[in-house]
């Protein structure tokens, strides 16, 4: 990339600058390049955002950005082809510079960030690849590393009835649900349960039970359970507005809707509020949703008793022994924990 090509913007008062496929972080001065950009979260938490480059008749989609607290990043970064510009090319090469510097702080402003001690991390271009491995032992290492706090964090397997681009997008999904899980269950463990938070979805309801649930979506084994891709019982085609449906006692099934219109908790907020979106609109989200559907981890316990949202409050004030058994109770919890966290204000909406 051309030093004259690197674009200057500034974020929390200090110069950001393009400087090519790696990053640098150095005490509070921050440089990133198109493959990768590592900060460190006031939260040490894990955020996907993802952009694409102009480069003059090409648009190449770059790797996911991750914002996370490890050098381990990398490992899960995949390399980009540097195309050097010429001519014509050069000024269009600066311009979808221009572009980047605009998208990522309209990204970046919506995440609180705090730079603390120093990591230099790079990586070099090569073959044009744009996904990491997104294996689920990928998984586990990334959440054992300390990124979302849990200890033993557990994914079900996907069957091969999902192809490469299913399965890296369910496993961007579970990475999201893991952090998602992770924010809520900090918050209860910071606030208790008069927080105002825990007192709207589950009234005076055992706060040891929402954590207990919690814990157990995440770290409870999984070995029995699994996501799969094909229509077994054709039920996807006659309600195409159907994520998905449980077969038998263990295996979701994911229709083709659930992988065209659930998002990445980093679009948090970006579609509107989460009373108007819902909560399942986050891919990560409605992932413990489906974890919930499926009798060999509900116990018949957990159901849907009520789905609409007038009902759910209703439930936590009048009858908050079932808000904590309600699925839908803790869909709005986390992703209400999770917008507050990661958005000033939130972005509940009007109840």
């Amino acid at each position: 990339m051309h030093q004259n090509a690197s674009p200057n913007f500034s974020i929390l008062g200090k110069t950001l600058k393009v400087k090519g496929p790696f990053c640098i972080m150095q005490g509070r001065e921050l440089y990133f390049g198109p493959a990768v950009l590592c900060l460190k979260n006031e939260l040490n938490r894990h955020y996907e955002i993802q952009f694409f480059y102009h480069c003059g008749a090409k648009v190449l989609p770059f790797a996911p950005i991750l914002v996370t607290k490890s050098a381990s990043c990398l490992k899960r970064i995949c390399t980009v082809t540097n195309v050097a510009p010429r001519g014509r090319e050069s000024q269009d090469f600066a311009a979808g510079n221009r572009r980047i510097s605009e998208h990522i702080q309209n990204l970046i402003s919506s995440i609180r960030f705090s730079f603390t001690s120093s990591v230099l991390l790079a990586t070099h271009a090569a073959a044009a690849t744009f996904y990491a491995s997104n294996s689920t032992t990928a998984l586990e290492e990334l959440s054992l590393s300390g990124a979302y706090g849990w200890s033993s964090p557990q994914f079900a397997p996907i069957l091969h009835t999902c192809n490469e681009t299913y399965t890296r997008i369910i496993n961007a999904h579970l990475q999201d649900s893991s952090e998602a899980a992770a924010f809520a269950r900090n918050r209860l463990m910071e606030y208790g349960k008069d927080d105002e938070i825990f007192m709207r979805w589950f009234g005076d309801g055992s706060i040891y039970e929402v954590i207990g649930l919690l814990d157990y979506l995440v770290e409870a084994n999984k070995d029995h359970i699994s996501w799969r891709c094909d229509d077994i019982s054709d039920k996807c085609d006659p309600n195409p507005t159907w994520g998905g449906y449980s077969y038998e006692e263990s295996q979701n099934v994911l229709c083709p809707y659930f992988f065209q219109e659930r998002v990445a908790l980093s679009k948090m907020c970006f579609d509107g509020t989460i009373v108007e979106t819902t909560p399942k609109h986050y891919g990560g989200i409605d992932m413990l949703h489906r974890y919930l559907h499926l009798p060999a981890m509900n116990t018949e316990y957990i159901q849907e008793y009520y789905e609409e949202i007038d009902e759910i409050l209703d439930l936590a004030q009048n009858n908050a022994t079932f808000a904590t058994r309600n699925v839908d109770s803790y869909l709005y919890y986390i992703a209400e924990v999770y917008a507050e966290s990661v958005v000033p204000g939130g972005c509940l909406g009007d109840l």
